[in-house]
């Protein structure tokens, strides 16, 4: 784990540090964080009411979501969601937006993620960005 040690060579500027091979790094323009494993996106935009499937799996995979973000158009007067194996795992309300939310949802073998727009009206929409893992 990093420790108060790698901290003391008088850099005043806010600095990150992670662990990587058993050795202290510094996050640096040359050096970013790594991002780990690597992953897939997926956007839809949705208009009108409904569910429907965004991303099924491979047989005998599952998805890991790693990330989700929702965006409404201004006049909708109800909300957006993303579902995993039917369990709403991200949600918006009424004309709101959410900046991009990283996560770790994992879903069991076989189980879908999903988009439902909840009693939008007809030419109301929403575009969903989502970021999974297939394994």
């Amino acid at each position: 784990m990093p420790n108060e040690q790698a901290l003391r060579d008088d850099n005043r500027t806010p600095t990150i540090l992670y662990e990587e091979n058993g050795e202290v790094r510094r996050v640096s323009v040359l050096k970013p964080l790594p991002a780990g494993e690597h992953f897939l996106t997926v956007a839809r935009e949705k208009m009108g009411g409904g569910k429907e499937d965004l991303v099924v799996p491979a047989v005998g995979k599952r998805l890991i979501v790693k990330g989700v973000a929702i965006a409404q158009q201004p006049d909708t007067t109800q909300g957006a969601q993303v579902l995993l194996g039917g369990r709403v795992i991200h949600k918006v309300w009424v004309n709101d937006q959410s900046g991009y939310v990283p996560m770790r949802q994992e879903g069991v073998v076989g189980e879908k993620i999903e988009i439902q727009n909840v009693a939008f009206q007809g030419s109301e929409r929403a575009f969903f960005i989502v970021n999974y893992l297939e394994v």
